[in-house]
């Protein structure tokens, strides 16, 4: 009877030992922003840097240089797991791109498997880009975040192009889809009531601008309101609403390809125009 009881014991602990040994990630490593990692995969090493770069792949023989804080993630799959084909690796990331509503900018699926893609979201873009090796039991992923480009701009500055030009483009950013001035565009709007109250005589028309996404007639009147928007805050800090006028033109007056995310994010703009 004691025989049988030990016997039973041990079946059931072996019962109890998990077919796929699931390993410890590396010290000090985790999952890069937006990208899980593959089901069934460990992290063998990382790097992580608040300023780096990477060339990503766009063609067969050409690269594209992104600066930004860096992620570069080792997986390997665990013990007794099935792994991944290559091919396999990289049809998961090209969907988990484009889900993420990204663009795959380059992909190999047929010699050497690589994918790199990007996305644009909330003023940055991320780069990605996934090596599958070792014939699917690992994958390297590296991601560069490569914020937009502040605009450090002042008042001398939009004097300066108004008396070249007539006109200034400002990167005066707005909830999506409304009118409300972000906080971030805060400083631009203070330069802008530091000009009018520098320059007494200056007057100013204040154009409103989308890209084309979504219907002509609301994207004309999205851009009135936003235009709108400017000259209130405007008014609302002093400046005398006589000296401005503000009219929308929605996307009909493009500066970029709309087929890009670059270029629609040019064209979502306010202008300052001299009267």
């Amino acid at each position: 009877m004691k025989t049988f009881t030990i016997l039973i014991s041990a079946f059931v602990v072996f019962a109890l030992v998990p077919s796929v040994l699931a390993e410890e990630d590396a010290e000090g490593c985790q999952d890069p922003p937006q990208f899980n990692r593959v089901p069934d995969y460990w992290i063998t090493g990382c790097e992580t840097n608040d300023f780096n770069f990477f060339e990503f792949p766009v063609t067969v023989d050409s690269v594209h240089r992104v600066e930004g804080k860096y992620w570069m993630v080792d997986y390997y799959v665990n013990e007794g797991a099935k792994p991944n084909s290559p091919l396999q690796t990289v049809r998961n990331f090209k969907g988990a791109i484009e889900k993420a509503g990204g663009k795959v900018v380059y992909v190999d699926d047929t010699d050497f498997m690589r994918i790199s893609g990007k996305i644009a979201k909330g003023g940055a873009e991320t780069w990605v880009y996934v090596l599958p090796r070792d014939l699917g039991y690992g994958y390297t992923l590296y991601l560069v975040e490569q914020e937009a480009m502040k605009q450090e701009i002042t008042s001398n500055i939009m004097m300066d192009s108004l008396n070249a030009t007539g006109h200034i483009a400002l990167a005066i950013t707005f909830d999506t889809g409304k009118a409300t001035i972000k906080d971030e565009s805060m400083p631009i709007i203070e330069q802008m009531v530091d000009l009018m109250q520098t320059n007494a005589d200056l007057k100013v028309e204040i154009q409103g601008h989308t890209d084309n996404v979504g219907k002509p007639e609301a994207n004309k009147k999205l851009s009135d309101e936003r235009a709108n928007a400017v000259k209130k805050a405007l008014a609302d800090k002093g400046i005398s609403a006589d000296r401005m006028s503000a009219i929308g033109y929605g996307d009909t007056k493009p500066v970029a390809d709309n087929n890009t995310e670059e270029g629609r994010a040019q064209n979502r703009r306010v202008e300052l125009v001299k009267k």
